[in-house]
């Protein structure tokens, strides 16, 4: 006897087949789905690691922590560099190291980074992955243009990170501020404590919790150079050996102001008989320099008269001379000297003189921007104000110092 199947029951086990049939065409729709964006992920995000190298060794000696190991061990010039790896400084070394895709990073004095990132993609479009972290010190990088596709290059530093585009650039750590600095050209954002700014050439941000607003990248290094505070910041010396106390006409150094009501000092001495005497302001800087890229050394002076023409017997005593001491990364020490004449009828030597106008206000730049000179600076020791001879009568309103 045949059975008859109810046609509820039949309704209900078409509609759970047909369920099972749509239910197996989306899971196999999701693994198709899954599989193209698995592939594209993949050849997004596969890399390749790369190395770097240590190119020039600037004195001092240079170390590595190799990644993996807590050991430092002293490297010599063309050794090979891998992610991860730290690399560090003493007190007057310096290196550069030489990346893959030709961006470079120098490593100043007492300053440590880590090549954190050093990758590039499998797959086009080319991408040159670059993460460089600064643990300590200061550091100038060079973000350089690749030779096809494109560079991801980050910054990384205590306080935040930093995306840099091509160009120039230098960090120095402090706390609880850091600087970054864009150099002659580049772009970069700067993030910290959930807040971007964006760089543009020789423009600068501090950062502590958040990056500060873009300024120029130029920074003074001299306080109180326009004398508005008086004295604040000067020391008033005679010099020891050419200006004793019976000396005759001591000179003077007085506080006044110009035409035009601005701050000024003026340095006189009369009735010296033909004695010699030097008398200077003297400011202590005390900076390390080593990330600027160029320093500019310039004054605003006003020499009225002199009686020793030139810069007398020895070339060193000007009416108005600028003096500047500082030290190299290798502990030498050397003299910028620049002095101001109004005349020489003797022909007296020069030897660091130039001629200005008499009675007259004139800005002077040192001509050579002091990081191109042989030693090059690390550190401004002090910069010196000086007026020397016999009589005379000068007048000085700024002295400044700009590094960028």
């Amino acid at each position: 006897m045949a059975t008859l199947e109810h046609p509820h029951l039949r309704r209900h086990s078409d509609r759970v087949a047909w369920l099972v049939i749509w239910i197996a065409f989306g899971l196999f729709c999701v693994l198709c789905i899954g599989s193209v964006l698995s592939i594209r992920w993949y050849q997004a995000s596969a890399t390749q690691p790369y190395d770097a190298h240590l190119g020039t060794v600037i004195g001092g000696t240079i170390t590595r922590q190799s990644a993996g190991t807590a050991s430092w061990v002293v490297v010599d010039e063309n050794a090979i560099l891998r992610e991860n790896d730290r690399i560090q400084t003493d007190r007057v070394g310096r290196a550069l190291v030489t990346l893959f895709d030709g961006s470079t990073v120098l490593i100043l004095p007492e300053s440590e980074i880590q090549l954190s990132r050093l990758q590039v993609s499998v797959f086009a479009p080319k991408t040159n992955y670059v993460t460089v972290r600064v643990n300590r010190g200061k550091a100038v990088i060079a973000v350089a243009r690749p030779a096809e596709g494109r560079t991801d290059f980050t910054l990384q530093f205590p306080q935040g990170r930093a995306v840099l585009l091509e160009g120039s650039y230098s960090v120095a750590l402090g706390d609880p501020e850091s600087e970054i600095k864009v150099r002659e050209r580049g772009q970069a954002f700067v993030t910290a404590g959930g807040r971007t700014v964006e760089l543009r050439e020789r423009s600068a941000t501090s950062v502590g919790r958040t990056p500060s607003e873009p300024r120029p990248a130029a920074t003074e290094l001299i306080r109180n150079g326009t004398f508005s505070n008086g004295f604040t910041g000067w020391q008033r010396e005679p010099d020891q050996t050419y200006c004793l106390e019976n000396t005759p006409a001591p000179a003077q150094v007085q506080l006044t102001t110009d035409a035009a009501g601005q701050p000024a000092v003026r340095f006189v001495r009369v009735g010296s008989q033909a004695t010699a005497c030097e008398v200077l302001l003297r400011q202590e800087i005390n900076r390390d320099v080593s990330e600027f890229w160029t320093l500019r050394l310039s004054v605003e002076v006003n020499v009225v008269s002199q009686s020793l023409g030139g810069g007398g017997t020895l070339g060193s005593e000007y009416p108005m001379m600028v003096r500047l001491r500082y030290r190299s990364a290798e502990g030498l020490e050397d003299l910028v000297v620049q002095g101001f004449y109004v005349e020489n009828p003797a022909r007296s030597r020069v030897d660091f003189g130039v001629p200005v106008r008499a009675g007259t206000w004139e800005t002077m730049q040192y001509e050579q921007d002091l990081m191109s000179r042989v030693p090059t600076p690390r550190q401004i020791l002090y910069v010196e104000v000086v007026a020397g001879g016999h009589d005379y009568e000068s007048f000085v309103r700024r002295v400044s110092l700009v590094g960028e």
